[in-house]
């Protein structure tokens, strides 16, 4: 259903700018991929999408990735080894965000 709805989108975006619905979607999923790999490399700064709007990477969200590999290491799902290289990484990253925030408050 949702497949359909996206090729239908892919047609008439293509249709309006006399444009391929291959080249469409390309340009749709590379936002996406953009961002999915923002987040995966745990970049801390901004994402902003033209005409969309910027987002940040929040610490809450954060905390919900920490805890699942938590979980992951309990359930013997990954090794002390790999969880101690994410939470190094993660714990950075929300200090990082943190010190952004607090920055932001000082000036104003």
């Amino acid at each position: 259903m949702i497949l359909m709805k996206l090729l239908d989108l892919y047609n008439s975006v293509a249709e309006k700018h006399n444009v391929t619905p291959e080249l469409v979607k390309m340009i749709i999923e590379s936002n996406f991929k953009y961002i999915a790999t923002h987040i995966r490399e745990r970049k801390s700064d901004e994402i902003l999408i033209h005409n969309f709007g910027s987002f940040k990477l929040q610490s809450n969200p954060l905390d919900k990735i920490i805890i699942g590999y938590i979980k992951k290491y309990k359930s013997k799902k990954i090794t002390k080894e790999e969880l101690k290289e994410e939470l190094t990484i993660l714990f950075k990253l929300r200090r990082d965000l943190k010190e952004q925030r607090s920055k932001k408050k000082r000036k104003k």
